[in-house]
């Protein structure tokens, strides 16, 4: 994986991929690892550092996670995972108003209305929020 980081290091699409790849290891030290990398490289991209939060947590290194979960919300505050997962660094902190508060904010990002789905067919499927949408004569 470390060699896959080296070859494309600017892309936030694969960085992404490596590391719900690298989620099914179970190793969080090199999960860890990976999210840092991918940081260094794509430092605009608010999920790579919802990722490095979620595995600093996970390693328990708070301090990171904290970081981290405050530099995704700089880029863009309106997603739930970063209120959630501060929720959770706070609680593991013992600081239950700022826990309460983040994961309140966390329930208000996900009652938001999403974007408009498309219609689907008849024969459409949906497979969580993807929506796939096949012609009549099935192409």
């Amino acid at each position: 994986m470390e060699r896959a980081t080296a070859i494309n290091p600017i892309s936030v699409k694969f960085h992404q991929t490596l590391f719900q790849a690298a989620l099914s290891l179970h190793d969080p030290v090199r999960l860890g690892k990976i999210a840092q990398k991918s940081v260094n490289s794509c430092p605009g991209d608010a999920q790579l550092w919802i990722n490095l939060a979620q595995a600093a947590f996970d390693l328990g290194d708070l301090d990171t996670a904290g970081v981290a979960c405050d530099q995704a919300m700089a880029i863009d505050p309106e997603r739930p995972k970063i209120w959630s997962i501060g929720s959770h660094i706070f609680a593991r902190r013992k600081m239950v108003k700022e826990s309460n508060y983040m994961a309140r904010m966390a329930s208000w990002y996900n009652s938001l209305e999403g974007p408009k789905r498309p219609f689907v067919a008849e024969t459409g499927a949906e497979f969580g929020r993807h929506w796939i949408e096949y012609a009549r004569d099935g192409f």
